[in-house]
């Protein structure tokens, strides 16, 4: 597997299942090995990289759990000796209930693993990626804090809370990013929208390969 990542070292948390297994099965497509953390088993995830000749390891981790991110950090640095990409993805996601039947200890669940376990991890990573020079950081926040999802008030504050501290944390790191499942999918599915339609009031006019349709945040 050769890609465009070749041999970089990728650590993806949440990677076990979903949107996080589906992230370190396309880094690795691209050649990167990968490290998953997960608090559940991701053997699955391991041999599906594997099996067309990747590579992958897997840790079991509570990502919101100081003392088992410190084993984590101290098992890859044994292995890899840096980290070149950090994809923070372990989350949970709340369903619908009005805000004012919430207890202190749901609000807190969320905050602790959507946000204070992405800086948990982010902290313990630091000094492997800073070793790295490609470093890449990763926050797989939500458009949900921008919609206000009735109902979900305790997972759109912890995901405002990635989003507002990832703009502190990457003055320093100018290769931080965040990323929001589905808007990202939607801006792709707009772009396309209004290129047909510009195609359609001009057909005689060439694309412009250059256009810009959206900001980059």
């Amino acid at each position: 597997m050769e890609g465009r990542l070749q041999n970089r070292i990728a650590v993806v948390t949440g990677g076990a299942a979903g949107l996080g297994k589906a992230t370190a099965i396309r880094l690795a497509k691209e050649g990167a090995i990968l490290e998953i953390l997960d608090l559940n088993d991701a053997s699955a995830a391991v041999e599906e990289i594997k099996a067309p000749g990747g590579v992958a390891y897997s840790t079991i981790c509570d990502c919101a759990d100081e003392e088992q991110i410190a084993a984590a950090v101290k098992e890859i640095e044994a292995r890899h000796g840096h980290i070149d990409i950090l994809v923070n993805n372990a989350g949970i996601l709340t369903g619908r209930k009005p805000w004012y039947t919430l207890t202190r200890e749901e609000v807190n669940r969320y905050v602790q693993v959507n946000y204070i376990g992405y800086f948990l991890v982010t902290k313990a990573f630091y000094p492997l990626i800073k070793k790295s020079s490609v470093p890449r950081v990763i926050m797989v926040a939500s458009r949900t804090y921008f919609l206000a999802n009735p109902g979900q008030m305790s997972y759109v504050a912890s995901k405002g809370a990635v989003i507002s501290g990832l703009r502190r944390a990457a003055r320093p790191c100018p290769r931080s990013r965040r990323v929001r499942p589905g808007q990202q999918a939607r801006r792709e599915r707009e772009t396309a929208r209004i290129r047909a339609s510009i195609a359609r009031r001009n057909p005689t006019r060439p694309p412009r390969a250059s256009r810009t349709l959206w900001r980059r945040e």
